[in-house]
């Protein structure tokens, strides 16, 4: 992927949208820091039921220019949630 990390952020519906929360949900630039993100859900729909993997960890580094600025992973585990049914 190229683009922006405040566009991948702020208009991305797959990861954009779990990743927007605490310190990502103001907006741009964020400053150097240490960003610890726990228990991000992702809309199921935006799940393709094609999607090979159910469990795993994803590693990700975002350079500028040849430089490393940032770095990291997120595990992973797809669980299909079950709706309710009302009866009306």
């Amino acid at each position: 992927m190229h683009l922006k990390l405040c566009d991948f952020l702020h208009k991305d519906k797959f990861l954009g949208v779990a990743l927007r929360q605490g310190k990502f949900a103001k907006p741009c630039p964020y400053p150097a820091d240490v960003y610890d993100l726990y228990n991000m859900t992702v809309n199921s729909p935006s799940i393709s039921k094609s999607f090979p993997f159910r469990k795993g960890r994803m590693y990700g580094n975002i350079s500028l220019v040849d430089e490393l600025v940032i770095t990291g992973y997120f595990d992973m585990d797809i669980r299909e949630s079950r709706g309710t049914n009302k009866k009306g």
